[in-house]
């Protein structure tokens, strides 16, 4: 069984997310505790016990997507932040 979640946006954009994404999205959204890549990959390996190389690829993935939707705001990459929920 696959968990997805969607939801639409105040601008009426529809969004939907499988079950890593939803993850990902309420590690973002807890704030302080996963606010880099790596702290998201880390958390993400041990919940799901993934490929740790392959999870920081697909982190960076959603990462840039959510970006791309104006769903997040990313940092500097010098500071590896993975941003905040926007």
């Amino acid at each position: 069984m696959v968990n997805w979640s969607s939801w639409m946006s105040g601008e009426g954009r529809f969004y939907s997310l499988k079950e890593t994404g939803i993850a990902t999205w309420r590690l973002i959204d807890e704030g302080d505790a996963c606010t880099t890549a790596g702290a998201l990959t880390d958390a993400l390996y041990e919940e799901f016990e993934v490929d740790e190389e392959a999870c920081l690829r697909d982190v960076g993935i959603l990462l840039d997507e959510m970006a791309a939707a104006d769903l997040i705001e990313l940092a500097s990459q010098d500071s590896d932040t993975a941003g905040t929920a926007g």
